[in-house]
């Protein structure tokens, strides 16, 4: 309750409109538990505070599941649930009945849902339960509700491992709406394949051309590994990938850490299965790792029916609320999604020119990242000499590892090798971190090899061994030699 209070003067809500209700301390809560725990309550409060307007129907009309109202007007757009609310409602059917539909029908008529999508639809009276409901909102570009107020609700779920985390969920968030999410985009891919998941990796590759054309700089992983234990991932600030059961590599490592107000997911049936592990699945474990928003599946939701990645990254960077860019991006409702973070944290709310205003103002050190976006920006418009001066310009105000790594970028591109390895050094000695110094001193070398400077390459790779020579990252360097 707490939590809910506090966001609520965060976000400037209503206090009153914090509504506690006696819920199952369980993540699973019953179909009956539902209707009669949550959705009636729920109902009865948003009629008695005149946020919606609804009519009793006829009892000889009310279907098994319904909860006997309709609709007539609603002032409501969005729902948030919680530390504590329960996560899925089970599915109704006794198990052995339960277990032979999953077999008949491959699982899609259960109705088993996320609670947060079956909220969705609690102003909907006589939907059909078995099954997912279309979307209608589906790939638009807008959440446009009629005059009136709409049915449908999009629900947001404030939750992770423990209570404490939500906080700093929300605090993150309205962090990084004011001064633009900064850092590194990590996308996980598999190698090419040909067969019924293709899909999933068009999407994250879509996503990851979205992303760029906002200026971030992609490190992608394209085999059918995921990133390592050892990989120096460093400065995350947006993760998409895909597909292991079980949190592994530098999300498994409990002093990692993203970039404030970052998106994490990984996609994968039951990837939000339990939200009260910072180890298992990994829902739970990107949050704990300090995560502001994901999105995951309470049980299988099959690929289709996941969030689409492509119009959820889209429609966020677009500025859509985060809440809105997920439902836009659902084909189905009454089904397994269930979102995570501020509904209403808006990343791109204010173009890169004032969040680069705003950070240049604070004095915060992620100005950097904003200015590392801005010269990729005009890379991407032709102008790279353009990009070049830029970045020099700000290093003479004050000296960067992410400007120099940037910088010695651009000249590699721009064949301007001597220029390229002199600021490769110089981010090399400012390198606050293991991570950062492997991270670019495998870039580094790449140009080395590939240039056939291998005296050079052999020193860079001692020096970097020599000077983090307790860490666990050297294992992503190259052997080289002259």
């Amino acid at each position: 309750l707490e939590l809910a209070r506090y966001y609520a003067r965060r976000r400037g809500v209503p206090a009153e409109r914090v509504l506690a209700l006696d819920l199952p301390t369980t993540e699973s809560i019953s179909r009956r538990d539902y209707e009669r725990l949550l959705r009636d309550p729920l109902l009865a409060a948003l009629r008695e505070q005149k946020l919606v307007e609804q009519v009793r129907r006829e009892e000889d009309k009310v279907g098994a599941h319904e909860s006997g109202w309709t609709t007539v007007r609603s002032e409501v757009r969005y729902l948030v649930l919680f530390h504590g609310v329960p996560l899925r409602v089970e599915d109704s059917k006794p198990w052995p009945l339960d277990k032979v539909a999953r077999l008949v029908h491959q699982g899609y008529q259960r109705d088993e849902a996320a609670v947060d999508s079956e909220l969705c639809l609690v102003l909907q009276d006589g939907y059909e339960l078995r099954g997912r409901v279309a979307n209608p909102y589906y790939n638009q570009f807008r959440w446009e509700q009629p005059a009136g107020g709409g049915v449908l609700l999009m629900v947001g779920r404030l939750d992770a491992p423990e209570p404490g985390l939500v906080k700093g969920m929300i605090d993150q968030a309205l962090y990084a709406e004011r001064y633009g999410l900064q850092g590194r985009v990590y996308i996980d891919q598999r190698d090419l394949h040909n067969d019924e998941y293709r899909m999933g990796d068009y999407w994250l590759e879509e996503a990851g051309q979205r992303l760029a054309r906002e200026g971030y700089d992609l490190s992608l992983e394209r085999t059918d590994a995921v990133f390592g234990d050892r990989y120096p991932m460093d400065e995350a600030a947006i993760y998409l990938g895909w597909y292991t059961e079980q949190v592994t590599g530098p999300f498994a490592r409990t002093n990692f850490a993203f970039r404030p107000g970052a998106l994490a997911y990984h996609n994968h049936s039951g990837n939000a299965r339990s939200l009260r592990s910072a180890t298992q699945n990994w829902t739970g474990p990107l949050l704990a790792r300090g995560a502001a928003i994901s999105m995951g599946a309470v049980a299988e939701p099959f690929l289709n029916y996941t969030p689409h990645l492509p119009i959820v990254i889209d429609r966020v960077c677009g500025g859509a609320p985060w809440a809105d860019a997920v439902y836009l991006s659902m084909a189905a409702l009454s089904w397994q999604t269930t979102v995570l973070g501020d509904p209403l944290y808006r990343p791109f709310s204010v173009p890169l020119d004032e969040q680069i205003k705003r950070l240049e103002e604070a004095g915060d050190e992620g100005v950097a990242w904003a200015y590392a976006r801005k010269a990729q920006q005009y890379v991407r418009e032709g102008r790279l000499h353009l990009a070049l001066r830029y970045l020099r310009e700000r290093l003479k105000a004050k000296d960067s590892t992410v400007l120099r790594e940037k910088l010695a970028d651009l000249y590699a591109l721009n064949e301007l090798y001597d220029d390229a390895a002199i600021n490769y050094e110089l981010a090399l000695k400012r390198s606050p971190s293991a991570e950062t110094a492997v991270r670019v001193g495998v870039r580094y070398l790449s140009l080395l090899e590939a240039l056939g400077k291998k005296e050079q390459a052999a020193r860079v790779n001692a020096e970097l061994r020599e000077r983090w020579s307790d860490s666990l990252f050297l294992d992503a360097l190259p052997r080289v030699g002259p």
